[in-house]
């Protein structure tokens, strides 16, 4: 979702805030699990939008 690096609009900070407070408030280690494999297939797949 590219939600890390700089952002360019006040916008795009606000959602990254309202993101981050969606996974600290919906945290699981099933969740944590999913972002690593995500990641990982993103790496090995490639993503345009990753920073």
């Amino acid at each position: 979702h590219g939600f890390r690096g700089e952002t360019r609009e006040l916008l795009q900070m606000e959602e990254r805030v309202k993101a981050d407070i969606w996974y600290m408030e919906h945290w699981t280690m099933l969740l944590d699990i999913y972002i690593i494999y995500k990641t990982v297939a993103n790496v090995i797949v490639g993503e345009k939008n990753a920073y």
